[in-house]
């Protein structure tokens, strides 16, 4: 496409689009039948980059401004993360970036260098961790997760891949805040991920406190780990009395 077919195509969806729900992205394909499905996605985040269309929430286009919950985005992701990004959409697998990339702009600090998440669909994590190896990262999967367990080999870490369905749960391929901070907790307090309980604490209360994350996300994303219970009861905690929480504190100590 050139410049005009470009703005040809933005004009196309937005005569097409729900004033007030937006447009889907299968909408937006069928709009093209003669473009490859590949094209139509870099052409869209193409015009999101350049503020011309947005995401909202339920994952739709629109020409209205971004919710909260979504990630600042690709100008603000890693090296390797980017690096991953743009490799990934070579093969055709369902991936997105998840974690501290997806969390700019909530974090307290950015540690200098940390583990990139992509997270893919279980079928697909061998044959993905095999095309990210080809490419030079050190990639761990679940599978090998001891391996973190050895500061020596940490720290050279560059990809640590998570299973996940939810696509809807994020957009252009980069998980929204829920999904993001969800799998960064998981990876914390199951796969030892180099990121402090301190720093997990303070990324929550800042969610919190920006209003960035809705509890339908949070649990949503929380059925995709499989952590549904503990993370309803996080959710909860601000609910709960004094006496109730020194109460679960000392039966935790025990």
């Amino acid at each position: 496409m050139n410049e005009t077919s470009i703005e040809e195509f933005l004009n196309i969806i937005i005569s097409n689009m729900d004033e007030k729900n937006g447009i889907t992205t299968t909408e937006i394909y069928n709009l093209f039948p003669n473009i490859n499905n590949k094209t139509i996605s870099w052409r869209l985040y193409k015009l999101v980059q350049e503020k011309k269309l947005f995401r909202n929430g339920h994952g739709n286009y629109t020409i209205k401004a971004k919710d909260n919950n979504l990630s600042m985005g690709y100008d603000y992701m890693s090296i390797v993360s980017k690096k991953i990004y743009n490799e990934s959409f070579n093969y055709g697998y369902n991936f997105y970036i998840s974690g501290i990339d997806s969390l700019a702009g909530e974090l307290l600090h950015i540690p200098e260098n940390y583990p990139v998440i992509v997270v893919v669909e279980k079928d697909d994590i061998n044959n993905f961790a095999e095309i990210l190896s080809d490419l030079g990262l050190f990639v761990i999967t679940e599978k090998n997760k001891k391996l973190i367990e050895y500061s020596y080999i940490k720290k050279e870490i560059d990809v640590l891949i998570l299973k996940g369905k939810r696509n809807d749960l994020s957009i252009d391929n980069i998980a929204i805040k829920e999904k993001a901070f969800i799998d960064l907790y998981y990876a914390v307090t199951r796969l030892n991920y180099p990121f402090s309980i301190q720093e997990l604490k303070k990324t929550y209360e800042n969610l919190n406190r920006n209003k960035s994350i809705t509890k339908t996300k949070m649990k949503q994303a929380a059925q995709d780990l499989i952590i549904s219970t503990e993370i309803s009861w996080l959710l909860e905690l601000d609910k709960f009395s004094k006496n109730t929480k020194e109460f679960m504190y000392n039966m935790l100590g025990d």
